[in-house]
């Protein structure tokens, strides 16, 4: 089974930290784009099996329901869609409400994705969002009235946030009972205005210790309340981990559509063209819109097996490792774990993950 992502570019504005490529949203983009959308999924192989769907962005909540139903329905017509797909559709606050979201329910999705950020006025201001606290709760009640499936998204490190008013944010996205939970750390990128404003000194972020603070007291949070930290950023009740984002992780085939989308199936990675102009002007020749693609070695996708897998609660085998100095080192440094064959990261381990994947990675050959 793979997965389908498709990639709704389009926003209101864009948020100060955020280096996803998206364009403004304009009167009637969205009809055009939904037929350009069509006809790049009827490019691709038909009767693939498909086991979940996901609409990301950009700001997918733009699209009308109706929207989503034509791409729901060819999706359909094109591919061997599983029996009871996982359906998830990203949302923001300001941009649904009850009767909107029945009617994406009707359409198909079944799983939401709310990216409320923060429940602090002043932290939504920081990070320059359309919606308010007040807007979020309505939203997190409405969505919560609809779907039986429901995931938030938080960010940790805003300019301003303490570790008292996350923990604030937390236990009332806690009243909510999400079946799923998102924790990211806000991460200044080259190209955004927060790196513009960061490089001009005016923007003071939260301390390296205090952003470490913030990471374990959402763990320990929500891990308190009954969720699983199966991947760094990723929390879940038991049953409700996101089948689309396993199927990353665990190095599953997936397809992406849409402008700057990703795929990877059969050891090989492509992506589409990343301006729109470039990716339509492709499908209204019947060319799938690929702007570069790799083929990977065995050598590369164990890299990559090994990278994604120690973000989970999955983990690496460890047989896979020769230095088993320096596994043991971290073993007792308390920033790896081994369960059975299987060497894991613990909450520590995983605020120093990149560098500790770097030295496993170092490990395989050693």
């Amino acid at each position: 089974m793979a997965g389908l992502y498709i990639h709704i570019p389009f926003c209101v504005s864009k948020c100060l930290y955020c280096d996803f490529y998206s364009i403004p949203v304009s009167e009637g983009v969205l009809d055009e784009y939904t037929s350009l959308l069509l006809m790049e999924i009827g490019l691709h192989d038909r009767n693939r099996p498909i086991d979940t769907v996901y609409f990301g962005g950009g700001t997918p909540s733009l699209l009308q329901p109706f929207h989503v139903l034509k791409i729901l329905e060819r999706v359909q017509r094109t591919f061997h869609l599983s029996a009871s797909p996982e359906v998830s559709l990203e949302a923001n606050p300001e941009s649904i409400n009850t009767g909107r979201l029945q009617d994406y329910r009707d359409s198909g999705v079944n799983r939401l994705s709310l990216g409320v950020q923060s429940l602090q006025d002043e932290e939504l201001r920081a990070l320059r969002r359309n919606h308010t606290r007040e807007v979020s709760l309505k939203a997190l009640s409405a969505a919560r009235q609809v779907f039986e499936n429901l995931s938030v998204d938080i960010i940790y490190g805003i300019p301003g946030q303490t570790p008292e008013s996350l923990h604030r944010t937390l236990l009332e996205i806690l009243e909510f009972s999400p079946e799923h939970i998102s924790a990211y750390e806000l991460t200044i990128h080259k190209g955004t205005e927060f790196h513009t404003m960061q490089s001009g000194g005016e923007l003071t972020m939260p301390d390296e210790q205090t952003v470490e603070e913030m990471f374990l007291l959402i763990h320990e949070t929500l891990t308190g309340a009954g969720y699983e930290h199966y991947e760094i950023s990723n929390f879940a009740r038991p049953g409700h981990r996101c089948r689309h984002n396993m199927n990353y992780w665990l190095m599953g085939p997936y397809i992406g559509v849409g402008p700057s989308a990703h795929s990877f199936s059969d050891k090989r990675r492509w992506e589409n063209h990343r301006d729109i102009g470039d990716w339509a002007k492709a499908i209204r020749r019947g060319l799938r819109p690929i702007a570069t693609e790799r083929q990977l070695s065995d050598r590369d996708l164990l890299i990559e097996r090994l990278m994604l897998g120690l973000r989970t609660d999955i983990g690496i085998e460890r047989d896979r490792l020769k230095c088993t100095e320096k596994v043991e080192m971290l073993i007792q440094n308390g920033h790896l774990k081994c369960e059975g064959s299987r060497l894991k990261l613990t909450p520590r381990g995983m605020l120093l993950s990149n560098r500790i994947t770097v030295e496993l990675l170092e490990g395989i050959w050693c």
